[in-house]
Order: C-alpha cells, then structure tokens, then sequence
C-alpha cells in the first residue's frame, strides 16, 4: 500500500500550481475589498450628508394596483416627511380601483399635496408599469420625480431629504435601495445580494447600468429629453435597467445608501419575487452594458480556481500531499476572505444571512444562476408585452 509522502523537494509544477493558487488568494482579498465592499464605503459617506443650500421641488410618485391596505399604511409616512421644500405625492391608481381611490380621498382631507391620477383599465399591448410611470412623471408639477411601489414603508421622515439632496447638487439620476423583508432560503438570499452589489457597485464606480425599481429618481427632463421608455416599448420590463443603463452615467448619477434612504417591503412570498425579478433581469441583461457585469463574473470564478488546482495538484503529485494542503490551506483563506467581504456587505444591505448561510449560498449560486438562466431560456416571450400569458 502506497503511503502519503510529505516531499518538500517540489516539482516545477507543484511550485507553479502553489504560485497560481498565491496569486489568486491575493487577487481575491484586493478585488473583493475594492468592489463587493465599495456599497459599505457608500454608505458610510451617504452617513455624512453635504450641506445644500437650496432645495427642488420633487414629485413622489406611487404606483397603486388593487393594494389600498398597503397604500394606507404608507401614506402617512410618505405624507409626514420633513422637507425643507415643496413636495408633492402623486398616486397612479394602476386600473382605477375603487378602494385605493377611497383611501386617496381620506388623505386627501388632511394634506394638499397629495393628488391621484389613473391607468385606462383596457390599456394592452404595452407594459402597464412603463405607463403608471409615464403618467405619473407628466402629471408631477415638479422637476423631479422618485418611483415607490405602495407596497414599500417609508422608515424615517428624513428619507425624501436624504434621496432629494442630490437633485440639489446637480445630479439628474438618483439611484436609491430597497430591501425586501421576508422569507427565502441562503442560497435565494446570496444570489440577489450577489445581483444587487453587483449593480450598486458598478454604479458607485460611475458605471450605472441598473437600479432598484423602487426608490429611484430622476429629472423630468432627462426622461422626456430620452423619450421615456421608447427602448424597451415592446417589453414589460426594462424601467430600472434598461432606461437607467441608457440616460445614466458616472457624472449625472448619484447612489443614496443611508440608512435614512432604504425603503422597506415586507413580502410574505419573498423567494417568487426574487425569482420573478431574477427572471424579468436575467432576459434584460443581456441588453446592457457589460464591461462591469464580465467583472463580477471574473470575481465568483475566482473562487473556483483554488479548489480545482487543489484537485490537481492531489492527482498529479501523488503520493506527495505537501502542493495539495498548501493549496487547500490557500483555499481556506481565499474562501474565509470573500465570505467576510460579502457578510459585511449584507449586513450593510439588510440581508439576514449568517456565516455559515453565505458560505452555502456561495458555493450554490452557480447552479441556481444556470436554473435561472434555463428558466428565462424556456419562458422568454413572458417578458413580451405582444405575450397572452403574460398579460394581468
């Protein structure tokens, strides 16, 4: 029987595949500090506020479809906000629902600057989200307009200060976060904060291409000077990626990421929306910028190197195990680095995963990403607004 040796008089191999292994632990620690971290660093100078000295008038607009008990619970701290200007809330009652129409109407008698307009019942062939908003931003009176669904809760009456202040020092575009509370397993979790650093990091690196769909802002002229959603017409989705990847750029956008700036949704079917919005991404994305996207890619490889040149090096430096535990040792720390870059980062995003959470969800997200991207493969037309079964 043939024994484990620990030869330390390495082949030229064992010390090149050691030297490999090296040399991506290094670029993993530098990579994963610079870029999965880059949103905990924005958070932090979002903490520390510049000073404005004259404020917009901004128009919040909230898209409203059969969830008035939802619409009611916003409300009030949406219409309570401190604001050291004029500010308006405009409801697009998404169907011209009796209930949210009532709800409107009580508010109505306690704050003059609440107003509502209404989505056509029949409207089809286009998507129905895409004209809320087109109706919402030619109904505002104010040069800026921020997007919230009815569905999110407002936490602080600072937030519309805190996501308004960068329309004052010049910005068109203002990219904010929303945190969907609720239940979903690790690997579901990992995988959207995995899609959500990604794009928030490329956009604090002046390389926008996508945003939340809720908590996001712009200028009236910007969406009028592009055309509205004219690019993706034929398409349900496309108002958070799509426009933003078109009339965003490093000088006219902004990331909020205080913590007086997060909205909230508490979902009781949180996976089916990560799935869905994952679903409705994953056939967009192939439509935008990619330098940034090829990067992140690069980086979830990166932690696939380690453990394959460990396996080689088992395999061809039998029967010595020094390569295969160095390499495995290497591994261990380039693994250790990246779960800690991205706990903090979940901590900084709201993401209630643990340690152990994350390290399943790391090594399983490849293979929910290719589900994914064979679920958007075989549904496709779904995300076409000509489509019968996407229609609602």
């Amino acid at each position: 029987m043939e024994h484990i040796a620990f030869d330390f008089d390495l082949t030229r191999q064992a010390v090149v595949m050691m030297g490999a292994a090296l040399l991506v632990l290094l670029l993993t620690v530098t990579w994963y500090r610079r870029i999965i971290l880059r949103p905990v660093r924005r958070q932090r100078s979002c903490e520390r506020s510049r000073e404005v000295k004259e404020w917009p008038g901004v128009s919040v607009i909230v898209l409203a479809r059969d969830n008035a008990g939802n619409l009611e619970r916003m409300l009030p701290g949406l219409l309570g906000q401190v604001y050291p200007a004029d500010y308006e809330v405009v409801v697009v009652n998404d169907g011209g629902t009796l209930s949210v129409t009532q709800v409107v109407a009580r508010f109505c008698a306690q704050s003059k600057n609440l107003r509502e307009t209404f989505v056509p019942v029949r409207t089809t062939n286009l998507s129905r989200r895409k004209l809320a908003i087109t109706l919402g931003v030619k109904a505002a009176q104010y040069p800026y307009v921020i997007i919230l669904d009815a569905d999110c809760r407002v936490g602080r009456r600072s937030w519309l200060k805190s996501m308004a202040r960068h329309f004052a020092l010049g910005k068109d575009v203002v990219i904010g976060y929303r945190n969907i509370v609720g239940h979903a397993g690790p690997a579901i979790r990992t995988d959207n904060l995995i899609e959500t650093v990604s794009w928030l990091s490329a956009a604090v690196g002046k390389w926008p291409y996508r945003a939340c769909e809720s908590n996001l802002g712009y200028s009236r002229k910007i969406f009028f000077d592009h055309k509205g959603f004219a690019r993706s017409l034929n398409l349900h989705g496309g108002d958070d990626d799509l426009f933003i990847d078109e009339v965003a750029d490093g000088g006219n956008t902004a990331v909020e990421l205080s913590d007086a700036s997060i909205v909230r949704v508490k979902a009781n079917n949180a996976a089916a929306r990560y799935s869905d919005e994952r679903l409705r991404h994953a056939f967009t994305g192939r439509m935008l910028t990619g330098r940034f996207r090829r990067r992140m890619r690069l980086l979830t490889a990166l932690l696939w190197v380690n453990p394959a040149l460990c396996v080689a090096a088992a395999l061809l430096e039998w029967p010595n195990a020094v390569p295969a535990i160095a390499i495995f040792v290497l591994m261990l720390l380039q693994w250790l680095a990246a779960v800690i870059c991205w706990k903090r980062a979940a901590v900084a995003l709201g993401y209630h995963l643990s340690y152990g959470g994350l390290l399943w969800g790391l090594t399983v997200s490849p293979l929910y990403t290719f589900k994914e991207w064979i679920r958007c493969r075989r549904n496709k037309e779904h995300n076409y607004t000509w489509s019968m079964s996407a229609r609602h």
